[in-house]
């Protein structure tokens, strides 16, 4: 789980995990209403996922993780990139 009082930097600012959940919660919110993520045999809707994300849960953390780890290879060009 997410520690509230944690603070990542990236360049000059500091990021806290607040800041990075509400990055994520954006991104799950502005996606298509049809979103849905496949865990075992069990289907979790885009409301689901969100309130994961906001309780701040394992599986709401593993999205966060997904989450991140996707935005991380885009900035560094490994997606969509000249890697």
């Amino acid at each position: 789980m997410i520690k509230k009082d944690k603070k990542i930097k990236l360049s000059s600012q500091k990021v806290t995990t607040e800041d990075i959940r509400k990055l994520v919660l954006a991104r799950i919110e502005a996606s298509t209403g049809d979103l849905g993520i496949i865990v075992g045999s069990k289907k979790q809707n885009k409301s689901k996922i969100i309130e994961s994300v906001k309780r701040g849960d394992e599986f709401g953390q593993r999205i966060i993780d997904a989450h991140m780890a996707f935005l991380r290879g885009i900035a560094e060009g490994k997606i969509y990139g000249n890697e």
